[in-house]
């Protein structure tokens, strides 16, 4: 129910493994995707394939809640983004894939309680909150990753995702808020939790900003806002990823590194395998 994992294996020797783990409602994230060379250097290739033809033969079932697969990537990671980046650049079409480029910042907790300034409050988002955050993603990047991650449609909560984690005795969950300054939002924080086991470099126990008016929102504010969230990890550190880059960028802030959020609607599989084999020349037998 939370996660496949597909492995190439030849004379008892795994040459190939890649796996999936149940993100969100319906978005299922593709996490250690490795190989070693075998039939000249196409294992990779092979459980990519095998994995993309399971979403294919199962996404039209409601029970299998597989609307979407995403995966994080460094834009340097030169294997992902050919395969994952070459195709959404490649296609066109960000309702079918798309890409976004997030900042990542390791964030040192503050030692005492920040207040925001006058004016300021944070508070869980409200569903006009969320239609909100929705319009400008539309607006901004026209992609899939707010549809992914279930959030401006419905309640965030809403579904059996944190049941079905819990029945597994794991823990995810996350939770939605706003930033708003005399009512108006400036920023929307996404807290998300899950285990250690499920932590995947952090991607799902982090603090993802999405960042809605660049120009009233400072960097200190943007800090206290966080800082009033970081009690929810247990870490003296805490991942945020923030998005857009832009804005990370505009400000001068320090950075360690860049992730893209790449995201397939799975009606799109067929055609994303046909582009890798196309692209790389692989033979279909």
């Amino acid at each position: 129910e939370i996660s496949k994992h597909v492995t190439y294996q030849k004379n008892g020797r795994i040459y190939g493994h890649i796996s999936m783990l149940r993100a969100y409602e319906r978005s299922w994230m593709i996490h250690h995707h490795a190989s070693r060379r075998v039939q000249r250097g196409l294992a990779g290739f092979i459980v990519l394939k095998q994995m993309m033809d399971y979403l294919n033969d199962m996404h039209g079932l409601p029970s299998a809640n597989m609307d979407y697969v995403m995966s994080y990537f460094r834009p340097q990671n030169k294997f992902p983004d050919r395969v994952f980046g070459g195709f959404a650049r490649a296609f066109r079409d960000p309702q079918a894939c798309s890409l976004d480029l997030f900042t990542y910042l390791p964030y040192t907790k503050f030692n005492c309680e920040s207040r925001l300034p006058e004016g300021w409050t944070l508070t869980l988002c409200s569903l006009f909150d969320l239609w909100e955050l929705n319009r400008f993603y539309s607006n901004y990047s026209g992609g899939l990753l707010i549809d992914a991650m279930g959030i401006g449609q419905t309640d965030p909560q809403e579904g059996s995702l944190r049941k079905v984690y819990d029945r597994h005795g794991f823990f995810r969950k996350w939770t939605a808020y706003s930033l708003k300054h005399e009512e108006e939002l400036n920023a929307v924080l996404i807290v998300d939790q899950s285990d250690i086991g499920f932590n995947l470099s952090e991607l799902l126990n982090a603090i993802k900003v999405v960042v809605i008016n660049f120009d009233d929102l400072s960097w200190n504010v943007l800090s206290m806002a966080i800082a009033q969230l970081a009690h929810n990890f247990d870490t003296e550190k805490v991942p945020i990823l923030c998005y857009p880059f832009q804005y990370v960028e505009s400000r001068g802030i320090p950075y360690e590194k860049q992730y893209y959020a790449w995201v397939l609607n799975v009606r799109y599989g067929k055609k994303f395998i046909e582009y890798v084999y196309n692209k790389f020349r692989l033979n279909r037998e």
